[in-house]
């Protein structure tokens, strides 16, 4: 969009297609509409200031910004339609609404958490929000209001939810970049003052840059593709030899779950075994996590729970409350190690 609004409005037509596939992929697509919505915003106060200050504005100046809002504003149109060609339709629109609104989500899953800064691995998001905001205060370069919207808008989604983090780092970058050129080329003029040494240093470092992005590229993918460290990886986050228990027995059922090895469970175990609850919390809705968390708790009333939902057999963790009762309520220990525990109801 920022190419776009120089001059190459062409390129902004590929936006609807992206979201069609975007919503069709992940439920995310909501961040689209959030960027173009800070475009059209950022236009409408810009154009705001130019008619206050018209002694420092001209005609072709307002005109731009009226064609460029109308461009957006079409563009936003047709990303909505383009939502829609999804199996459910319009619905889609609503449903990152619906996803906001669980509020199992923000009591219980970290990622929909405020950020907690004592822990090392968030702080790189409080560096650079700091680093972003200084760049802006020492840049000579002219603020732009949609760079200020990018920056307060998702540092404020990402101190409501640590997910965010990921977002902002993406839209924040190339405002920290760009302003904190602009305020450290003077520096750079003084001290390099030939154009041709600072181009063959911009050089040099881009090509550090980009050899150690591709190190850790090569290290990220290279990884993965190691089967024993695979191995190694899973067995120490998943209940392998328990779920490969139930794989055995695919007539037990159906199951409950920790919620921690619902993914799994479905890797592993489907159809055979369908998951109680895992990661896909937007789906299940506040009624099944709310009934997952009181049975998981052993709370009055898990055995209620646990005949409405037909549960006739448990993989927990060996320390979860419902373990406990569960053996107090005269279930069959079918399988037990160090990383968990089944119960079946005879």
């Amino acid at each position: 969009m920022t190419k776009a609004k120089s001059g190459e409005q062409g390129k902004l037509w590929i936006l609807p297609p992206l979201m069609a596939v975007w919503s069709n992929l992940h439920g995310g697509f909501a961040i689209g509409f959030m960027l173009i919505g800070a475009y059209l915003l950022g236009e409408l106060i810009e154009f705001v200031l130019i008619e206050r200050n018209r002694r420092q504005s001209c005609i072709e100046v307002v005109r731009g910004h009226r064609v460029w809002t109308r461009t957006l504003l079409i563009i936003a149109l047709a990303c909505v339609v383009a939502v829609a060609f999804n199996p459910q339709g319009l619905q889609m629109l609503i449903y990152p609404f619906k996803t906001v609104s669980v509020g199992v989500l923000q009591d219980y899953i970290e990622e929909w958490q405020s950020p907690d800064f004592h822990r090392l691995e968030v702080q790189p998001f409080l560096w650079m929000l700091m680093l972003t905001i200084v760049a802006l205060a020492l840049s000579r370069e002219k603020k732009r209001a949609v760079d200020l919207l990018f920056v307060v808008g998702f540092a404020s989604l990402s101190l409501l939810a640590a997910r965010n983090i990921a977002t902002f780092a993406l839209v924040a970058a190339p405002v920290f970049a760009r302003h904190s050129y602009a305020a450290v080329e003077p520096l750079l003029k003084r001290w390099m003052p030939g154009p041709n040494l600072r181009e063959k240093i911009a050089r040099r470092i881009n090509l550090v840059l980009f050899a150690l992005l591709a190190l850790a590229a090569l290290i990220k993918i290279a990884l993965p593709l190691n089967d024993q460290i695979n191995q190694e990886a899973v067995s120490k986050q998943v209940p392998v030899d328990a779920v490969a228990f139930l794989h055995e027995h695919p007539d037990l059922g159906p199951l409950y779950n920790s919620y921690n090895w619902g993914g799994y469970v479905i890797w592993a175990l489907y159809p055979d075994h369908l998951s109680f609850v895992d990661g896909r919390t937007d789906l299940f809705g506040d009624e099944i996590l709310e009934d997952y968390l009181a049975a998981w708790r052993a709370e009055p009333g898990w055995q209620h729970i646990l005949d409405q939902w037909g549960i006739r057999i448990a993989l927990l963790e060996p320390y979860a409350p419902l373990a406990f009762a569960l053996e107090q309520a005269g279930w069959a220990l079918l399988y037990e190690d160090e990383q968990a525990i089944i119960y079946g109801k005879d």
